[in-house]
């Protein structure tokens, strides 16, 4: 019985649980791609078992105090006995709420960031630093790209929507 203690014990320790955190909807092609890479990255990386959960807060439908309490209470009861070992933070929004709520709702535990500009990393906050890889969006660099490939194009439209695209949208106003 002890041994088997023991070795229940050990199985423990050589588990990480890792939360997922992507402002984009769940069934976006990105996300569904994005998913994959993490997946099969962390399968490669480690050695342990990894305990991946995701959640998706489609930060372009669903934004506002109400919302976010609500997301807060619902991670609170859902993760309620689970210790994270890191959260992906994937987009400014979800960099945002896991830096607001890393220490009451994620006991602290570092946050890696994607899919966010090189200030959002930078940005200084209270409590432990984040790490991660930054974007950088060149729009006119992209248009330049279009027409030296497709230089018969005369009208190029950008599709864009939601809280989560102003940032966006106003880049593309100020270059274009």
């Amino acid at each position: 019985a002890i041994l088997a203690g023991a070795a229940t014990a050990s199985m423990q320790e050589l588990r990480k649980s890792v939360l997922m955190l992507s402002e984009f909807r769940s069934d976006s092609r990105a996300s569904v791609d994005r998913e994959q890479i993490i997946r099969s990255i962390l399968g490669q990386a480690f050695d342990v078992r990894i305990d991946y959960y995701a959640e998706f807060l489609d930060a372009a439908s669903f934004s506002g105090p109400v919302y976010r309490e609500a997301l807060v209470e619902f991670l609170r009861h859902k993760y309620d006995h689970r210790r994270f070992d890191a959260i992906l933070a994937v987009g400014p929004t979800a960099l945002d709420f896991a830096r607001i709520n890393q220490a009451d709702l994620f006991g602290g535990a570092p946050i890696v960031a994607s899919t966010v500009d090189r200030q959002a990393l930078e940005k200084p906050a209270a409590g432990p630093l984040v790490t991660g890889v930054w974007r950088r969006l060149d729009p006119r660099a992209t248009v330049d790209f279009i027409l030296r490939v497709q230089p018969q194009t005369t009208r190029i439209f950008v599709v864009a929507g939601g809280a989560a695209s102003r940032p966006l949208t106003t880049l593309l106003q100020e270059q274009l």
